[in-house]
């Protein structure tokens, strides 16, 4: 049967389907969705997936900081080149696309190890990867061919993803191997953040303080790719600028107005507005972001050859 997405399997009336039609619709539409997934959030360049979606897996501080921190719960999605057929030996029950996905439903919460003496401090890491799980042992009635009746057994029912209850933790150098992974790096003065686990997203590493007695947000730094906006990472960025020909103007403003709608445009909420403009307004400005603060939207000036500049915030 196919293994395409968008395909879909077909039981027709008063056909008997087999256990093998109902697992390859579902694969069908898993196939699907990881494929619409890809092609929405892959970076601009079409190498990779590999992120998450706004405040996913973003790892802070406690709100009463202590030494502990937090995993907010959300989505990512990680390219694997590894796919399988009839996962578990069961027909029909395929993962076919690279585009595997990281769900956490619930905020998690590490407890950071005690933190080293004076003058040392650590550096520790949070990695995470994508892995699926064959699991729910239930009980079912199970046919026998040999005994050309059925009899009860067990079974399992779920093919699970999301990464709930599947954290552990790991002391540098050795690799983390639960999906969710606190890996404690080695003390040192100053302590270095220990290398990423093979297959595994780093998204965050936190810094450990000689005789610290709790974590706050200025001790941990976001490694993450934010996919939301094609994979604009939070690293330092300007906005992207973009030279077009005139837009159908919506609303004239004064020049005098357009710096201070420039400077405004990381707060400020969509609009598309147009001004007249002039030699002086024909420079491009840049809105740079200082580290670690996140690009949450797309702003591009524009400023037009034939005399009329638009200014777009999407």
């Amino acid at each position: 049967m196919t293994n395409r997405p968008y395909d879909r399997t077909v039981i027709n009336p008063l056909e008997k389907p087999l256990a093998d039609d109902i697992n390859q619709a579902e694969t069908n539409f898993d196939h699907m969705m990881r494929f619409f997934s890809a092609a929405l959030f892959r970076s601009a360049d079409g190498v990779n997936v590999d992120g998450f979606l706004a405040n996913g897996f973003k790892v802070v501080a406690k709100s009463v900081p202590d030494l502990s921190v937090q995993v907010k719960a959300g989505l990512g999605f990680q390219d694997q080149v590894t796919t399988e057929i009839a996962i578990g030996g069961i027909i029909g029950l395929n993962d076919l696309e690279k585009c595997k996905p990281i769900p956490l439903l619930s905020d998690l919460e590490f407890a950071v190890p005690a933190s080293p003496a004076a003058p040392n401090t650590r550096i520790d890491i949070i990695e995470v990867r994508a892995d699926r799980l064959l699991t729910d042992p239930s009980a079912r009635q199970v046919f026998s061919e040999g005994l050309g009746q059925f009899i009860p057994g067990t079974v399992l029912k779920t093919l699970q993803w999301a990464l709930d209850e599947r954290a552990g933790f790991a002391n540098a150098p050795a690799n983390s191997t639960q999906p969710l992974s606190y890996k404690i790096g080695v003390e040192g003065n100053p302590g270095a953040a220990p290398v990423v686990t093979g297959g595994y997203i780093k998204i965050a590493e936190i810094l450990v303080g000689s005789d610290v007695v709790l974590i706050d947000d200025a001790n941990i730094t976001d490694f993450r790719a934010d996919i939301s906006l094609n994979n604009t990472t939070s690293q330092d960025h300007e906005a992207r600028l973009v030279d077009l020909e005139v837009q159908t103007a919506r609303r004239r403003v004064p020049l005098e107005r357009v710096g201070a709608i420039g400077t405004g445009l990381v707060t400020a909420v969509p609009y598309f507005v147009s001004f007249q403009a002039t030699a002086a307004a024909i420079a491009l400005w840049t809105i740079p972001l200082a580290s670690g603060e996140r690009l949450t939207a797309v702003f591009v000036q524009i400023v037009s050859k034939s005399g009329i500049g638009t200014i777009i915030h999407l």
